[in-house]
């Protein structure tokens, strides 16, 4: 059944009369009411009472009549959201990212991007660096947040940033006569920490791996005082003085504060490059694309001076 029969249809149920409707369609009468017999005739039912004046619908012609309309809404209802999401006035953006990152990044980013885009929704999945590159080549997210390189050779990907693995203390410790409050930040020899309480990532997580090369790098066991899967809690905890923990120098950029303090390793790991990632075979939805080129515009602005 094609749209324009269901548009007929209705055409002539509104004016009651083959002429008339026939006049305000721009069609000839003759053409109107061989496409009404058609569907007539597809069905094996009669439409319309051609007896009375005007025209009047059957039973048969009621139903119909009644079901066009609810296609027709609903055909311009799809045709209306088809149209908005070209406008991108409508979305949805799926980001892949740990929650370590995903509380750094977005309160600064998410902001600025919802109020450019107001319609698009934005959903977060978390998990460890392997399942975020599953995540991707599966198609559960639209991109992916994570440190280069990457384990698949499935990607293509955005730099977004360098970073390099830091100290967080509390300012109540006796090493904050050394905090400053902007990079560089002060370098301290790990193994003159061999004593304090330690808090940090459960085991699986990126930043946990890098912690334990720490802490082989400077020959001796932590004391751990708390693990969590939750870099937000970890932190909440530093801040009310339970002990030190590890973390990224980009969280600095974003989090400033007089509750915790900053160092550097005088044996630093590797810096790393976080990345935007994608599916090669997939294709990346304006919004990804927006959202990559806001990220970049913010963390570039966080950096100058």
């Amino acid at each position: 059944m094609e749209l324009r029969q269901l548009q007929y249809m209705l055409k002539v149920a509104e004016e009651g009369s083959f002429s008339k409707a026939a006049q305000k369609l721009y069609i000839s009468q003759p053409s109107l009411s061989q496409c009404i017999q058609r569907i007539e005739q597809r069905f094996g039912l009669q439409l319309f009472d051609r007896a009375t004046t005007p025209l009047s619908l059957t039973y048969a012609g009621e139903v119909f009549v009644a079901n066009a309309r609810r296609m027709l809404n609903l055909n311009h209802q799809f045709q209306s959201q088809m149209q908005e999401i070209i406008d991108f006035k409508r979305g949805r953006l799926t980001i892949g990212v740990t929650n370590i990152r995903g509380s750094i990044l977005f309160p600064n980013i998410l902001p600025s991007f919802c109020r450019r885009f107001p319609g698009i929704e934005v959903i977060h999945k978390d998990g460890t660096l392997a399942e975020l590159e599953d995540f991707a080549i599966r198609g559960e997210t639209d991109l992916s947040l994570i440190n280069l390189p990457l384990n698949k050779p499935h990607f293509i990907s955005e730099p977004l940033f360098t970073e390099s693995v830091v100290l967080i203390a509390p300012r109540s410790h006796p090493l904050n006569k050394l905090a400053v409050t902007r990079p560089p930040w002060p370098q301290i020899h790990l193994a003159d920490l061999r004593e304090e309480p330690f808090l940090l990532l459960q085991k699986g997580r990126k930043l946990r791996e890098l912690a334990d090369q720490s802490f082989i790098n400077a020959g001796f066991n932590p004391r751990i005082v708390f693990e969590s899967d939750n870099h937000e809690t970890i932190l909440s905890l530093v801040k009310a003085g339970l002990g030190i923990t590890f973390g990224l120098d980009v969280s600095a950029q974003f989090s400033i504060t007089d509750q915790v303090a900053f160092f550097t390793l005088d044996e630093p790991l590797p810096s790393q490059t976080f990345a935007a990632v994608y599916c090669k075979e997939r294709h990346l939805s304006r919004a990804a694309l927006e959202f990559i080129a806001l990220t970049k515009d913010i963390l570039s602005a966080k950096k100058q001076p």
